[in-house]
């Protein structure tokens, strides 16, 4: 019997559960990103498959892995600063990110206005792995006032002194974005037991 089931979202697919753990409900999400000029778009269309390496729609294949520790967290280094609390969250509408580096907007000093968007390095660190990757950021102030939905580069600012690096909605469009639970195992022989997430 298939068990899978795909779905189509206007904006960024908010998985039930309950707090920051709503990824973990989920076991694969498969967004896709129009590239635009602003990095943002009214609305995405994307795929949710449930199942991991259980059908050739849902292999890991060459994802990198990020395992996750006992709590469900891994830690995110960024500008030489380790976040040991940072998780996925494709229900949080931006990425919270720490730090002093990227300008706060005029309007919204809560949120990140780097003006022209780029690209900021970043490392995902798991139990024995390291995994280099990064995040955009735009100016969110400006996305705010367009009135844009799926947005690829909003970002806010965490609070002073968090542990926490959130990966939030932005980071899942044009990425393919597997959970393994706990205790669980993919099929394949891949030889990683959960709980892990892995993305390409």
């Amino acid at each position: 019997m298939d068990t899978r089931r795909h779905t189509k979202s206007t904006g960024p697919v908010a998985l039930p559960g309950h707090g920051r753990r709503r990824l973990a409900r989920r076991d694969h999400l498969t967004g896709h990103h129009t590239d635009c000029a602003v990095g943002a778009e009214k609305e995405v269309t994307g795929t949710l498959t449930f199942g991991v390496g259980t059908a050739i729609d849902n292999k890991l294949d060459d994802a990198r892995i990020v395992r996750l520790d006992q709590r469900g967290y891994f830690t995110t280094v960024y500008d030489g600063v380790a976040y040991p609390d940072s998780y996925l969250d494709s229900g949080t509408m931006s990425d919270i990110v720490g730090g002093n580096t990227i300008p706060r907007c005029p309007r919204m000093p809560w949120a990140l206005c780097a003006d022209p968007a780029r690209a900021f390095a970043a490392t995902m660190i798991g139990a024995g792995e390291e995994v280099p990757t990064s995040f955009a950021v735009g100016n969110y102030q400006a996305i705010g006032d367009q009135g844009l939905g799926a947005v690829g580069d909003a970002a806010i600012a965490a609070d002073t002194g968090s542990r926490t690096f959130v990966w939030g909605a932005p980071y899942f469009l044009g990425k393919r974005i597997a959970l393994v639970f706990d205790g669980m195992s993919v099929p394949g022989g891949t030889g990683q037991t959960g709980p892990f997430f892995a993305f390409r």
